[in-house]
């Protein structure tokens, strides 16, 4: 998942230094989809863990 989070970190500062609309839209939505990444395998490992805690 860090590593998720430091693309989603890094396409946002990339964002920011783009000189055009369009490269910023396409690294905002970059970074947002990275982010949402990170969340989703968070979950999944809450999921995993909370289940594990369940049988053991």
């Amino acid at each position: 998942m860090t590593g998720c989070m430091d693309r989603a970190a890094a396409d946002l500062l990339a964002a920011a230094a783009m000189t055009t609309k369009n490269g910023r839209l396409r690294m905002e939505a970059s970074s947002a989809s990275w982010a949402e990444r990170a969340n989703l395998i968070q979950q999944m490992d809450d999921s995993f863990e909370a289940r594990r805690k369940l049988i053991y």
